[in-house]
């Protein structure tokens, strides 16, 4: 079984996903998995087909990778640890295997290969280098240093070729500034945010920028971390994370609204932290 994918959508593939190829065979497939097993697991597992119909439902309703749920499934029905590892899915015959070919923009096959994880480590950067040239939006920005746009959605539709896409918007952190760009997917978008978010609130906290580079004895503990910004960075980061409690700030509003709270917060623990003059 064969799928062609344009490089720019490789990273869209979700390998948990692909694992389990179409439902028509996915009970052979699993039966094949519990053949690999070794003897000690497979004969706990007898008689092997109408396993596979106890661990159907067991598999469908976990949300990892197939051999993940495979484990876990048999674990459970025999009361053994059972992991990932004791499967042989390179035993599997071909037919059982996702044979992805990837092809460039005039349809040019690049790559054929059946492992989705290494494909996307080979392929992965120039993917994302194309997806991001394909589906270039409006909503994208640089140079910001102020909350001086509307709530970000949580994504945006696109078109590349005949595929439709979906883009997730984000702050990411750019130099001179924080930018708004498009991810891939939506965990690579959260974290995107966090680090974006945390660099627009120190830009819109210059005196306690200022006070992170007068942390005393600054200087020896940046002899352990060099470069010098990226121990401050880190500080800035840890400053910054119960102002960022979830769920992430999406839209000005809250952001103003939590600037607030934050700059009330370290008054109140300031004058609480006074020793009484009585």
């Amino acid at each position: 079984m064969s799928v062609e994918v344009p490089l720019y959508l490789i990273n869209q593939l979700k390998p948990a996903v692909t694992d389990r190829l179409i439902p028509g065979f996915l009970n052979e497939k699993i039966l094949m998995l519990l053949k690999t097993l070794p003897k000690r697991f497979r004969r706990l597992l007898v008689p092997l087909p109408d396993m596979v119909e106890t661990l159907m439902p067991i598999i469908k309703a976990h949300p990892g990778r197939l051999l993940e749920a495979s484990a876990a499934a048999a674990s459970e029905q025999t009361g053994v640890d059972i992991t990932p590892q004791d499967f042989d899915a390179k035993a599997l015959p071909p037919h059982l295997h996702l044979h992805v070919e990837l092809v460039d923009e005039r349809g040019t096959i690049q790559c054929v290969g059946n492992d989705v994880d290494a494909l996307q480590r080979e392929y992965g950067s120039e993917g994302g280098k194309r997806f991001d040239t394909a589906i270039a939006s409006s909503i994208e920005r640089r140079d910001i240093d102020e909350w001086d746009f509307g709530p970000l959605p949580k994504k945006v539709p696109g078109t590349i070729g005949n595929a439709r896409v979906t883009a997730y918007p984000a702050l990411a952190e750019a130099s001179g500034g924080v930018a708004i760009r498009l991810c891939e997917s939506l965990e690579e978008a959260a974290v995107c945010h966090r680090l974006g978010l945390h660099q627009l609130i120190l830009y819109q906290l210059p005196m306690q920028r200022r006070l992170l580079r007068r942390i005393p004895d600054i200087d020896r503990l940046c002899l352990l971390f060099f470069p010098r910004w990226d121990l401050v960075r880190h500080y800035a980061r840890i400053s910054c994370m119960r102002f960022l409690t979830v769920p992430l700030i999406v839209c000005p509003k809250r952001f103003v609204m939590r600037s607030f709270f934050w700059s009330w917060w370290k008054w109140v623990a300031r004058v609480w932290r006074q020793p009484s003059s009585s």
